[in-house]
């Protein structure tokens, strides 16, 4: 039986961490879903803080498959193919979930600080015009 390199198995250890944060994420998000979701008055006061929520649990759960794939890999050592192309990867199905769950997140923080603004800079505009229907179409959009 063949030893692990040290750059083989650092990567190993890295990749179980990325498994732990990536979960620790999703559930902490979701506790925050759930207390948010348990009171009528919070769902309908707090739909951008809801969404970020599930935008970071999407998020966390893209790190823990991106985590738990690149382990799958590096623990066929020394059987690991030399022909993977950057495709192959691509393939694999952690690519588009860390491209959505690092950009969902992202964008709803700005939302969230442009909502914030609008309350600040032009309060009756915002009281007077700024709906339900106006922060779903931001979430959504």
């Amino acid at each position: 039986m063949n030893a692990v390199p040290a750059d083989i198995q650092a990567m190993i250890n890295l990749n179980i961490e990325y498994i732990v944060v990536g979960a620790s994420i999703m559930i902490e998000n979701i506790i925050v879903m759930l207390v948010f979701l348990s009171s009528s008055s919070l769902r309908r006061k707090y739909h951008l803080l809801i969404a970020l929520a599930i935008a970071d649990a999407l998020a966390g759960c893209s790190t823990l498959t991106a985590g738990y794939g690149r382990h799958l890999i590096y623990t066929k050592w020394p059987d690991l193919p030399n022909s993977t192309t950057v495709m192959d990867c691509v393939r694999t199905g952690w690519p588009p979930l860390l491209a959505i769950g690092g950009l969902w997140p992202a964008t709803l923080v700005l939302v969230i600080g442009i909502e914030r603004a609008l309350a600040v800079f032009k309060p009756v505009f915002y009281h007077a015009r700024y709906t339900t229907k106006h922060r779903w179409f931001l979430i959504i959009g």
